[in-house]
């Protein structure tokens, strides 16, 4: 019925949401060295 008559529902976006990073800030240390790949069950603990 809205087509026939050339109406279309409102389409409302979500939020953008931004991050604004510290630079003061230090990063967390690297406790895995980026490999996030254990090699068996219960190896690998961040």
């Amino acid at each position: 019925m809205m087509g026939e008559l050339g109406l279309q529902g409102v389409v409302r976006g979500k939020p953008v949401k931004t991050t604004v990073s510290d630079q003061a800030r230090p990063c967390p240390q690297d406790h895995v060295n980026r490999q996030f790949v254990a090699e068996c069950p219960n190896a690998l603990w961040v």
